[in-house]
């Protein structure tokens, strides 16, 4: 078992992998949306499944999905249990016993609204819509916040949550998290107004607001999400662990579909 101490290091680490999946993601989507792989697709597995640029990234996503579920089948180990008596518990019920309970239920209130914060979903519509980018540009954004997530999330969350504590990050990454907002709504009207006098046609002012925003949301995510994920593995204990760690990630879910955006 880790430490306390290490929590927050060994959950910024898991926080990376993530991030590498947003580097070599939208790559892997761009090379099985392309013409070559749909035609060879199209002509293989024609009876089988519908070969579009469309389909073929989705398929390929719910292939290296199940790789993933049968690797941690096959290796990840079941951690030694107190109890050998298994009480089953409905999720509403989870839900329930999470709420009941005065330490976790902030936490779940917190992940439930973090999850507003989320806009990697609406980020790519909103390149396209404000700014014209097509999916090669969008997908080059997502690999550049991509690596500022495993930066900030394999080296930095971990260092400050040791140093200062993960209530002290949680804090912190909110402020980023805000000023990140306020770019991307001013992005669209002042982009077009910022000109940068002496440089190639490329850089323009909607570029810098964009490269800049990408930068603060990495970042106060990952401090937020790291955070509150330390909090949760230091305010159960061991027999609750999962189970408080099942409820408050759905809880996000849940916030990212309430969404209104």
């Amino acid at each position: 078992m880790i430490p306390v101490e290490d929590r927050a290091s060994g959950l910024g680490l898991i926080g990376a992998a993530f991030g590498l999946g947003f580097v070599f993601g939208p790559a892997i989507g761009g090379v099985a949306a392309s013409d070559t792989v749909v035609t060879f697709a199209d002509a293989v597995f024609r009876a089988f499944v519908p070969a579009t640029e469309f389909s073929i990234p989705s398929f390929t996503a719910a292939l290296l999905s199940a790789l993933a579920l049968a690797t941690a089948a096959i290796w990840l180990q079941e951690p030694t249990r107190t109890s050998t008596a298994v009480r089953r518990v409905t999720f509403v019920g989870q839900f329930r016993e999470a709420f009941a309970d005065a330490t976790i239920r902030p936490l779940v209130v917190a992940f439930l609204l973090v999850a507003f914060a989320g806009v990697v979903v609406t980020f790519v519509p909103h390149l396209a819509d404000f700014f014209g980018y097509d999916a090669t540009q969008a997908a080059i954004f997502l690999t550049y916040i991509g690596v500022f997530g495993v930066l900030d999330r394999g080296v930095l969350v971990g260092r400050l949550s040791k140093r200062y504590g993960p209530r002290t990050v949680v804090s912190a990454g909110t402020v980023p998290l805000s000023v990140a907002f306020l770019l991307l709504a001013l992005a669209p009207t002042l982009g077009g107004r910022v000109s940068i006098p002496g440089t190639v046609t490329w850089l323009t002012g909607d570029l810098v607001l964009l490269v800049a925003f990408d930068a603060f949301p990495s970042f106060g995510n990952g401090a937020v999400t790291v955070g509150l994920s330390t909090l949760v593995s230091q305010s159960t204990s061991a027999a609750r662990r999962g189970t408080d760690f099942g409820v408050t990630q759905a809880a996000g879910t849940l916030g990212a579909q309430l969404d209104p955006r």
